[in-house]
């Protein structure tokens, strides 16, 4: 008969061992407690059945953190940004839980750790997304014996914490502002197409088709440890399109191809692809230029002006020009409609794409 302890708490406990091992080679022993010896010898037949049985939690103190870390170094083969969303994820925003064992996770903690980014909807959604992933994982490699994760719900999201078009008062400013012909191209790029950072800044000449009044994408920029730039095919085939260049934009990059010699548009003064630490530095540039034409300077930001936002804004524009749902999807880029569809509240009949992208202006 097992030896049983009785604690100065009341509760009675023993050490069982379940016959298993650790990564280590080290046999697995556990401590049972219990309130009552009945109810101590029901959890070691209990042990004892699920070591017999294959179903003996492995490693069952690991710190959550400690799991997610090693759960990341097998994802080195996904994308830089994928694979550098869940780190940041992982190393800034488990404090609330990286201490707690894995097979110890209860609904509550996620909860709480979501909480903790209230007003960042977008972040609390890749949280859980990361979170979620991971106790898959730990449920396969049987160190947690459900997904604690699948049952919590995110806040709902605040209408003013959804991405935003630009103002008014924001296109006035870029129309006004005193851009250089590489900042303005750039704009310009953002403005009518509504391509991604790393799109833009993948384009060479090749891609900007004049006869056509077509803009090719098949590539972008990805940064590898947050600096060295690497040219990637895009992250899904949808990515890949052919965008129609409204007049305003032709007349930009006209005036602005002749004055460079590299096959990309937008290098350094060296004429390599730029990296993310000189594409900030490009970027704070116009930004600067078009918070100080709307009041501000470096002490006043009178904009909170993102890349992102000219993306955002382009979706309005095909909107309100009547471009249906499906079609703006396409020229997005989107791989799921229901993005597209997140900007879109209704479908609006297609008629001639484009010619109303040619006939857009700023």
């Amino acid at each position: 008969m097992a030896k049983y302890t009785k604690r100065k708490d009341g509760r009675y406990c023993t050490h069982i061992d379940t016959g298993t091992y650790d990564e280590n080679g080290k046999r697995i022993r556990i401590t049972v407690y219990a309130r009552s010896i009945r109810e101590l010898e029901e959890k070691i037949a209990l042990a004892r059945y699920n070591a017999l049985s294959g179903t003996f939690l492995k490693n069952p103190n690991i710190p959550f953190i400690e799991y997610a870390k090693t759960w990341l170094n097998t994802k080195k083969s996904l994308s830089n940004a994928t694979y550098n969303g869940y780190k940041n994820i992982i190393y800034n925003h488990f404090d609330t839980i990286g201490h707690i064992p894995v097979s110890k996770l209860v609904k509550s903690d996620i909860q709480d750790c979501i909480a903790e980014l209230n007003g960042h909807y977008d972040l609390q959604q890749r949280l859980k997304i990361t979170i979620n992933q991971i106790l898959d994982a730990a449920v396969e490699d049987n160190i947690a014996t459900k997904n604690v994760c699948r049952g919590v719900k995110l806040p709902p999201r605040n209408a003013l914490q959804k991405k935003r078009a630009l103002t008014q008062s924001e296109i006035s400013a870029i129309k006004k502002c005193s851009l250089t012909e590489k900042e303005r191209a750039f704009i310009d790029i953002l403005y009518y197409t509504g391509m991604r950072r790393g799109e833009v800044l993948a384009l060479t000449v090749s891609d900007i088709n004049f006869s056509k009044k077509e803009i090719t994408v098949n590539k972008s920029v990805a940064f590898i440890d947050s600096n060295q730039p690497v040219i990637k095919q895009p992250k899904t085939r949808n990515a890949c399109r052919t965008i129609t260049m409204p007049i305003a934009l032709i007349l930009s990059l006209k005036r602005y191809i002749p004055t460079i010699n590299t096959p990309y548009l937008f290098t350094r003064q060296n004429g390599e692809i730029m990296s993310e630490g000189s594409y900030k530095c490009f970027w704070r540039g116009i930004y600067n230029k078009i918070n100080a034409q709307l009041g501000g300077n470096k002490n006043i930001h009178a904009t909170d002006l993102t890349v992102h936002m000219f993306r955002h804004n382009y979706a309005t524009m095909l909107y309100y020009n009547g471009i249906d749902v499906k079609q703006a999807q396409l020229l997005l880029g989107h791989s799921n409609i229901k993005t597209t569809l997140e900007i879109y509240t209704h479908f609006i009949s297609n008629e001639s794409t484009k010619k109303k992208l040619l006939e857009l202006s700023m």
